[in-house]
């Protein structure tokens, strides 16, 4: 039995403060795991000694052992081996029909949790900044990639920050005040990134955060958060949300610079048209 179906069965015996423990938990599980025992205090305007007391009517023998097993049963679980495995334990099976609607619901999630204006001020920081910088970790390493390759085909200078002479701190380093950075991050977060995240913003460097729940640690550093849904029943991640929101940006900076991507357009297809590098 999950620990939160444990707690929920003991919900009628437990003191109204207990109870407003359990209900703020249960309004986002994985965000409530990752705050600190004084974060749920001063939002309960209780005291720290009281969740101690309820991490103990829990079975535990302090806060911090609750919150690690909360953790563990919370965040762990989105990592594709443990998908698969509650798959094979409850003998479910996925079908095609299932992948489709989650992937159309990824998108319209996106969609709708797209702020207009947010968007507009992330079109007008890429469209003037000198340099777009993209970071990731993992896969999401790659949507960064492809968030480059398409300033590049803009002709907008961007360059992905990826661990070469040292680690993606040391690559932060060269990030300036008049440059833009976008970091992808997706669960399971990394102490790296932040740290380069962090880095780039006590230069006056501008950061765009894309990424899943207000959980995400770089969140503090970003001057605008979007977010992408990711949902998916095997993978740790589903890139869906993720590419849709880079075509949607890419979109409209094409459309805010139009007449110089033309121009950049016309002159690739002049090469793509070229019978010694493509097959007509």
């Amino acid at each position: 039995m999950k620990l939160v179906e444990k707690l929920g069965r003991q919900y009628r015996g437990m003191t109204d403060t207990e109870k407003r423990v359990y209900q703020l938990m249960m309004d986002d599980v994985k965000g409530f795991s990752l705050k600190s025992i004084g974060d749920v205090a001063h939002h309960l305007k209780t005291s720290k000694t009281t969740l101690v007391r309820f991490a103990k009517s829990a079975g535990f023998s302090g806060y911090s052992d609750f919150k690690k097993a909360l953790q563990e049963e919370e965040l762990l679980e989105a990592l594709p081996a443990d998908k698969v495995k509650k798959i094979i334990q409850n003998d479910s099976s996925i079908s095609a029909e299932n992948i489709r609607q989650m992937e159309v619901g990824n998108v319209n999630k996106t969609f709708d949790a797209l702020v207009v204006k947010d968007l507009a001020a992330l079109v007008d920081a890429l469209t003037s900044a000198q340099c777009i910088y993209t970071m990731g970790w993992g896969p999401s390493h790659y949507i960064a990639d492809i968030f480059t390759m398409r300033m590049k085909l803009m002709g907008l200078k961007s360059q992905s920050l990826k661990r070469r002479d040292g680690t993606l701190l040391h690559e932060a380093g060269q990030v300036q005040p008049q440059d833009a950075l976008i970091v992808f991050e997706m669960p399971p977060y990394v102490h790296e990134v932040l740290a380069a995240a962090r880095l780039a913003k006590s230069t006056g460097t501008k950061i765009f955060l894309v990424t899943d729940k207000s959980q995400c640690p770089v969140i503090e550093q970003a001057s605008l958060t979007f977010f992408c849904s990711t949902d998916t029943s095997l993978f740790g991640n589903s890139m869906t949300g993720l590419l849709f929101w880079v075509n949607l940006v890419s979109s409209q900076i094409m459309l805010r610079l139009k007449d110089r991507v033309m121009a950049k357009l016309e002159n690739q297809q002049k090469i793509f048209r070229d019978p010694r590098y493509y097959i007509q």
